[in-house]
């Protein structure tokens, strides 16, 4: 597989505490929490210029617990979830960024058929989250939808138990496309799954060992690269990976050890990635009677680069676009828009024709992209959002690529789409639409990704999307 390069900063002492669990967003916050005896505690914190560091709040208890997981959302928004005295609570709330206090409301339970030893949980930007809990040494997940106006999860049915064994820990992740990978350690042995959420179900791949342990924590990234963070023999050790959703596979690097001190016994490990590829770990030494709670950080160094973008993965274009006209096509020309990310000069909508219309609609969209050098098969990649039910269509210099229909005007579609031979020059990406009914879709973003060096499997393709490569 293709090895991203890694470069752990020294740690940095932040807190005491037994457990764990820190998460990221896009735009340099974090948010952490620990238990603390039979306290779990909260910390809210900045990431400095460097990137390396972060600048934390006060600790500040908020719950009795034993284990407790943390999963941050846009704008402040996460949710946490927690075993106080064998039964499961979780939690809805919102950080204030800028004082790095939290208000929060009474834990609720959210499983009352079975008790919990530990629990974990994920969430994507479309606020589904997924939760993974041990009982009775058996393995349970649950699906759910985050309302953060009402601070509470929607839960799809019951707990479901997808695996059985003596089981002590576990951790769960999700991208935006609904992928996710779970790792659990069951007698000193490592496991992971692969699975995909379809609806409220998740479906899941096989059950791998895949190293020796006895803590494990997996952070998946939004272009298939995951890392993961265990302790073998009170000693640290990482292992990067590629997700592979057509056989539910991870495709994982050597195990490598990254203790700073080998005397020292090291007893837990959590870790958090987000789209930027910023990486940072937690960790606890005990030293004594005390166990100290240590940070480090990381960026992972994909081997891709991006050639041009439109518009933002995780935010709908609010641009400001002339209105009241419909066109038969709208050309877009790569490198002539003065703000294509912040504020593409698109058309609102991709629709079918319509005689009065109050906003600015194309029939088509036509992109003129040129490129310096001929890639191969694989090694250009077209990451495509957009909003929307009806059919949408890529075409390639004519020749059809993807076509598919959109989930809905308001959940984003991500496709991952690879390109065929594609020669340096001049070429054009033409989107289209087609509906019975006022057919319409958005286009939210838009990436043109190239491999650098080594060539990585296929790119992975996104939440039910139909692929059609082009021949050649």
């Amino acid at each position: 597989m293709a090895k991203p390069q890694i470069t752990w900063t020294p740690s940095t002492q932040y807190d005491t505490g037994t457990v764990s669990s820190l998460d990221l967003d896009d735009q340099g916050n974090c948010l952490e929490t620990h238990v603390g005896g039979t306290r779990l505690y909260y910390r809210v914190g900045e990431i400095n210029n460097s990137g390396k560091n972060i600048d934390f709040g006060k600790s500040t208890s908020f719950a009795n617990g034993t284990v407790t997981n943390i999963a941050l959302a846009s704008d402040g928004n996460f949710v946490e979830v927690h075993v106080s005295k064998g039964k499961l609570y979780s939690r809805v709330a919102q950080a204030n960024f800028k004082n790095k206090t939290i208000k929060w409301r009474h834990g609720t339970p959210y499983d009352q058929y079975s008790k919990g030893s530990y629990c974990c949980i994920a969430i994507d930007d479309q606020d589904n989250c997924i939760e993974i809990h041990i009982s009775s040494s058996d393995l349970y997940y649950r699906v759910g939808k985050v309302d953060f106006a009402g601070k509470d999860i929607n839960w799809s049915g019951h707990s479901t138990k997808f695996d059985n064994g003596s089981y002590t820990q576990c951790s769960v992740a999700l991208d935006t496309q609904g992928n996710c990978i779970e790792t659990h350690v069951g007698r000193g042995r490592l496991y992971c799954r692969v699975g995909k959420l379809n609806g409220d179900t998740v479906t899941w791949g096989e059950s791998t060992q895949y190293d020796k342990g006895s803590v494990t924590n997996i952070a998946l990234g939004e272009r298939g690269d995951c890392i993961e963070t265990h302790v073998k023999d009170n000693r640290l050790y990482y292992r990067l990976g590629k997700l592979n959703t057509d056989n539910q596979t991870i495709e994982w690097g050597e195990s490598t050890q990254y203790s700073e001190n080998d005397r020292q016994s090291y007893k837990f490990t959590n870790i958090a990635l987000n789209s930027q590829d910023n990486c940072f770990q937690t960790h606890v030494i005990a030293a004594g009677s005390r166990n100290n709670l240590f940070y480090r950080s990381t960026q992972i160094q994909s081997n891709t680069t991006t050639l041009w973008q439109i518009g933002k993965e995780n935010a709908r274009n609010k641009a400001e676009h002339k209105t009241g006209s419909w066109e038969k096509q709208f050309n877009y020309t790569v490198g002539m828009d003065a703000e294509p990310i912040d504020n593409p000069d698109l058309p609102e909508l991709i629709a079918i024709a319509e005689e009065e219309n109050s906003i600015f609609c194309a029939k088509s969209i036509q992109v003129y992209f040129t490129l310096e050098q001929s890639y191969a098969p694989d090694c250009l990649t077209l990451f495509y959002g957009y909003f929307g039910e009806e059919e949408n269509r890529v075409f390639l210099d004519g020749q059809l690529l993807c076509k598919d229909f959109g989930i809905s005007s308001t959940d984003i579609r991500h496709n991952r789409i690879p390109f065929p031979r594609i020669e340096a020059g001049e070429h054009i990406l033409k989107i289209t639409t087609i509906g019975k009914r006022k057919g319409y879709h958005t286009i939210g973003y838009l990436r043109l990704d190239a491999v650098v060096g080594e060539l990585e499997p296929a790119p992975i393709i996104g939440l039910y999307d139909v692929v059609m490569q082009c021949s050649g």
